[in-house]
Order: C-alpha cells, then structure tokens, then sequence
C-alpha cells in the first residue's frame, strides 16, 4: 500500500507494509531513494532498475506518462498502452501497470477513490 503526491515538477512516492514505510521515493530533478542524497535518474536506473531504460522512465510511470518517446503508443478510450519488447505498459483513468518480463521488474498502481 502506498501514498503517490504530486505537484508540478515534483513525486513522492511512500510505500508501506504491515503499517511502517518501507520506501520513499522522492522525483524531482534528481531521484531520492529513502531519504538519501540526491541522485541523477541514470544512476538510479543502473542500480535499481535497467541502464538501458529512459533517464527519467521511474517517474513517467508514477506521472502516467507515455515511455520510450511513446513507442509503440496505443491511445485508447480509457488511456494507452505500450509494447515494447517484453515490456508492458498501461495506463488508464484508474490503474498504472508497468511490467518488464525480461528484468522481472513489476510496477501496479491503483487509485481508491
């Protein structure tokens, strides 16, 4: 379970399990993971996601934005999805999915209203 605040330029991101945070990500023009020191997008890629992908792709996903330049765009009455390799991305008024079989890496997120 997590909280996601945005604001213009800004994300933060607080993931909780069994009532303590276990994550906190801060996206602005550099990344913070846990309240460490700021960090540039392609360093944080390289140790916890993939260097190949996207500078800035951790917050397009938290934003709902299109990746990869919009590749593979497939705009829909509800939002967009995208293919690309062994990615899957979706985006919809409710839910945010992103999942890379490849790199075994699994984000979902899901509005309560």
């Amino acid at each position: 379970m997590g909280i996601i605040s945005k604001s213009e330029d800004s994300i933060l991101v607080d993931i909780f399990a069994v009532g303590h945070q276990v994550l906190k990500l801060e996206m602005g023009t550099f990344i913070s993971v846990n309240g460490g020191v700021p960090t540039p997008y392609k360093i944080f890629n390289m140790k916890f996601l993939q260097s190949e992908y996207p500078s800035k792709i951790i917050k397009n996903i938290f934003s709902g934005k299109p990746i990869f330049s919009s590749q593979n765009l497939d705009k829909n009455f509800n939002g967009f999805s995208q293919k690309i390799d062994e990615i899957i991305y979706k985006v919809s008024k409710t839910n945010i999915y992103f999942k890379d079989s490849k790199s075994k890496i699994l984000i979902k997120i899901r509005k309560i209203q």
